[in-house]
């Protein structure tokens, strides 16, 4: 209470008392324990004034009420004693108004006793007035006792905090995933003094409880059954908190339990909102009744379960997600050269699982992944990371395992999964698996490089028929791939830093009416050093591989953004935009986004003019950073546009997920669709899946009249490709718009 005391400001009140004076001396204020927390200006030091208690019993009382006294004092000075209280009725502070007479230094004979009466009516007047001010005192302390107890709750709140944040999020394996989730339950029982906790998320196969150590708990069993099938069962259809504390709650839950205790249980939601496991906890009945306190650190023990759930896991199948996958690689590579351990990865790729999409449905196209999730775990130890990194890729990083084991172990998940039968309702379907090997040791460079050595070696196996296991070797051609594109590390650095890096632009035309805007796609070419033009199958391998490619898309940015301003003036009118191709290494860079942003609100030029290219693999290996990132440009007027679509083998089951305003359609089922009626019934189908969600869609591959005609029978809204105009360079391509030269489109 003192320190609240001390921690009011006496001095706002001071002119406010002292002008209901004409004499005043000096405001003092007492706390609790009646000494002086404060003084007026121009006082003596607060040792100097009486204490409160000897003013009310030497000095003449000549008025007083509930909380305010008026004592004269010897030699006409005069005092105001103010006791204010607090919401309690206890007294904590007091404060004191010493004053002179009107008349004070004067001789008797020259006033009256009539005017000493006035003064004392004019005191009595202003009793109110001081009264209110108390009460302004008043107030002020409960704010700051109220305060005060926020404060507390807060340091409370951060001891919490620091009990559910203490769990690290880098998870690099299935072990550590289950570890870091039982130390959140462990802190939860610990901080909450319960003695048991459980978290059930059937999606990524987490069951897990924890019971507080020196604990009893008889009837542990069936509080296990009660909280896997009623309140599980309850949590996920209600979607929010439930507590029992009394036998009047269960029978609000219409729940029956034969062994009498208490429980909290918080539902664990998915983005979407639906259920995806809970948080529970167990007390016995005789303990305390869960608080709003205690739901309130449960619900942020679950946003935290829910955040590293969604970092690391995979939605579908619960294994490890992309990211947490590609940090145990890393992982992997660092102890490879510090301790010359020898791991191995696995890159397996699902051969038919479109076929399977398109006969049933993408639920069993799902339910296929899901099975061979299954297969790989059977295969590899518990302990090793195992992912999905793609809509039908998996990742497994077997540890202390050289290539040669492991690619019998890729023979063997291989093998099992072509005799496998799959079944989806009255569906059965067979696949087959394309498993790329690569050996993880004190040569890698990093885990991006491995992963996407093991992926070149996978991308082998597909071209060699499917079903089928490539190893990753100084004898394969992409091992020689891979030393070229290492020399082409320093190539690209050397034209970034020399801007030998040129754009070029190729029109895309609306195929069904006319248009005056425009739009192109900016393409990337590198200028050799004998001024030969280089195309990107040059160096875009080796960008990707070695991790160049954000930089590669931030000079694109740039550069697009500064040629286009030059000319902006005189086209703005034409209501046109710019395709720019995005990587996927971009998208989930830390600061891209952010640099995207900037650069977009520093031009002039409206953020509706730029549309972004991802491709399908690219979005579908990285959904969730896709997602964001699309919906945060979009907000600022930017367009999307989906590449190369229909080559993944989840091309339909993603695309509701992804809020794009264009599809491009891949020019491999474009350039012989008058002859192959399964391209062009690919092609068609893709079209009638853009047209329900309102998605225009683009036809890659142009190249003659015959396929454009056809693509404008079928309905597609855009066309691209040599027929219609072939990249030359962007600045050359705009200086035609401006000549109305230039192909357009909307």
């Amino acid at each position: 209470m003192n320190k609240l005391t001390e921690a009011l400001s006496f001095d706002q009140y001071q002119d406010l008392i002292a002008g209901y004076f004409i004499h005043p001396i000096s405001i003092v204020a007492y706390n609790s324990m009646s000494m002086v927390s404060w003084y007026s200006e121009g006082c003596l030091k607060q040792n100097s004034y009486p204490h409160p208690n000897d003013i009310l019993s030497n000095g003449k009382n000549k008025y007083r009420d509930q909380t305010l006294k008026l004592i004269e004092l010897e030699e006409r000075e005069n005092c105001i004693v103010i006791e204010v209280q607090d919401a309690n009725d206890e007294l904590f502070v007091t404060i004191a108004v010493f004053f002179l007479s009107q008349f004070s230094g004067q001789a008797s004979s020259q006033f009256s006793g009539q005017d000493a009466e006035d003064e004392f009516t004019h005191l009595i007047r202003i009793v109110p007035s001081i009264a209110a001010i108390s009460q302004l005192v008043q107030t002020e302390y409960t704010l700051n006792h109220e305060l005060n107890g926020m404060a507390n709750e807060l340091s409370d709140r951060y001891d919490e905090l620091n009990l559910v944040y203490a769990t690290d999020d880098d998870i690099q394996s299935r072990t550590e995933a289950d570890l870091a989730l039982v130390c959140l339950i462990q802190n939860c029982c610990e901080y909450l003094g319960v003695p048991l906790s459980v978290m059930i998320v059937p999606q990524c196969n987490v069951n897990i409880h924890y019971q507080k150590k020196n604990s009893t708990i008889d009837n542990l069993d069936n509080i296990l059954s009660f909280v896997n099938d009623d309140l599980y069962k309850l949590s996920s259809n209600l979607l929010e908190p439930i507590v029992l504390n009394t036998p009047e709650d269960y029978a609000n839950e219409r729940l029956q339990f034969a062994t009498e205790g208490k429980f909290i249980s918080i539902p664990i939601l998915t983005k979407g909102g639906s259920a995806r496991g809970i948080l529970a906890c167990y007390k016995p009945e005789v303990d305390s009744d869960y608080s709003n306190s205690d739901k309130n650190l449960l619900l942020t023990m679950v946003r935290k379960i829910t955040k590293m759930l969604n970092a690391n896991f995979d939605g579908l199948t619960g294994l490890l997600s992309r990211q947490a996958f590609e940090f145990s690689v890393e992982s992997a590579v660092l102890s490879s050269i510090q301790e010359d351990n020898i791991s191995s990865i696995l890159y397996i790729d699902i051969d038919k699982t479109q076929i399977i999409n398109d006969l049933a449905s993408h639920h069993a196209g799902d339910a296929t992944i899901n099975q061979i999730a299954e297969i790989i775990k059977a295969h590899v130890k518990v302990d090793d990371p195992i992912a999905r990194i793609g809509g039908d890729v998996f990742g497994v990083l077997i540890q202390n395992c050289g290539k040669d084991d492991a690619e019998k172990i890729a023979n063997e998940i291989r093998l099992v999964t072509s005799k496998t039968h799959f079944s989806w309702k009255q569906h059965l379907f067979d696949t087959t698996l394309s498993i790329g090997v690569c050996e993880v040791n004190e040569q890698s460079v990093s885990g991006t490089s491995a992963i996407s050595a093991a992926e070149l070696s996978c991308d082998t196996a597909k071209e060699q028929g499917r079903n089928a296991v490539v190893t990753y070797n100084d004898n394969n051609t992409e091992v020689m791939e891979r030393k070229s594109a290492m020399h082409w590390v320093n190539r690209i650095q050397v034209a970034l830093r020399e801007e030998k890096f040129i754009l070029f632009a190729q029109p895309i035309q609306i195929l069904n009416g006319k248009s005056e805007s425009f739009h192109f796609e900016i393409l990337l070419r590198m200028r050799d050093e004998d001024g030969s033009i280089l195309s990107p199958a040059s160096f875009m391998q080796a960008a990707e591989i070695y991790n160049m490619m954000p930089e590669l898309d931030e000079h694109v940015i740039k550069s697009a953004i500064a040629t286009f301003e030059t000319h902006w003036d005189r086209i703005a009118d034409k209501n046109g935009s710019i395709a720019i191709n995005l990587s996927g290494q971009s998208i989930r860079k830390n600061g891209f986004l952010e640099f995207i942003l900037k650069q977009l609100s520093c031009s002039r030029i409206p953020a509706s003019a730029f549309c972004f290219e991802v491709t399908e693999t690219t979005a579908l290996g990285s959904l969730n950073e896709a997602k964001h990132f699309i919906q945060q440009l979009k907000k600022i007027g930017c367009k999307f546009s989906l590449d190369d679509f229909g080559t993944g083998l989840s091309s339909f089951s993603y695309l509701k997920l992804l809020p794009v305003d264009y599809l491009k359609i891949d020019g491999c089922f474009v350039k012989d669709i008058l002859s192959d009626s399964v391209n062009n019934e690919m092609v068609q189908a893709i079209h009638r899946v853009g047209s329900v969600m309102n998605l225009k869609t683009i036809a890659e591959f142009v190249e003659d009249e015959g396929t454009m005609d056809h693509l404008r029978s079928i309905g597609i809204n855009y066309g691209q490709g040599y027929h219609i105009g072939k990249p030359i360079l962007f600045e050359e391509r705009l200086e035609m718009l401006t000549n109305n030269l230039g192909q357009h489109m909307s």
